[in-house]
């Protein structure tokens, strides 16, 4: 398994791990910005696999009280090699 928690606006970084991985390797990749995200979506579009969206939030203070503060969403793209 290669995961790359960023990274992946890097020519040639996502065909080089596709490369080193072995048949039935997974490979999984998590992009923040919009041009990471391009890059995930291209992917997905040629090879397929899986593309999800994570949101996550941190409970942070909010006068006397907890609230919920959104973080940035999280686009992952994961494939198996064939």
């Amino acid at each position: 398994m290669i995961f790359l928690g960023g990274g992946v606006t890097q020519p040639g970084l996502l065909e080089a791990c596709l490369d080193s991985l072995p048949a039935g390797g997974n490979l999984v990749a998590n992009a923040v910005t919009v041009e990471s995200e391009a890059a995930l979506a291209h992917a997905y579009s040629r090879l397929g696999g899986e593309l999800r969206r994570f949101q996550h939030y941190l409970g942070e203070p909010l006068g006397g009280f907890t609230g919920w503060r959104p973080q940035l969403p999280v686009t992952q793209w994961s494939v198996t090699k064939r």
